[in-house]
């Protein structure tokens, strides 16, 4: 009867490593979308904005493109785990703003 059961145990386990293997692969796949859409999007804002600011000929300041992508990696995180409200968005444009801060007090003591 033990002998019944250890192999009972072996083969479930035995069994479950493929399913697991495969879950594994899918979540990373997903991740890797995810960050690719995030990617692609700041991208073409950083596009947009760069045109916007040269045909205003006014000038202007353009966050790095690592800031646009921090905010659209976190957007869909969010979205991802079906989190996205007012105040988690809010949250996000505060981090993004403190690290946009950041970022300019960096550049101006390299000026």
């Amino acid at each position: 009867m033990e002998t019944l059961i250890v192999g009972f145990v072996g083969g479930l386990i035995g069994a479950l490593g493929p399913v697991l293997v495969m879950l594994i692969q899918t979540r990373s796949q997903e991740r890797q979308a995810r960050a690719r859409a995030a990617l692609e999007a700041a991208v073409h804002e950083q596009s947009f904005l760069r045109q916007l600011v040269k045909d205003s000929g006014r000038g202007g300041y353009l966050a790095p493109l690592s800031l646009h992508i921090f905010h659209y990696q976190r957007i869909l995180d969010l979205l991802t785990e079906d989190r996205l409200t007012a105040d988690e968005l809010k949250r996000v444009i505060h981090e993004q703003r403190k690290l946009a801060d950041a970022i300019r007090e960096v550049q101006t003591r390299e000026d």
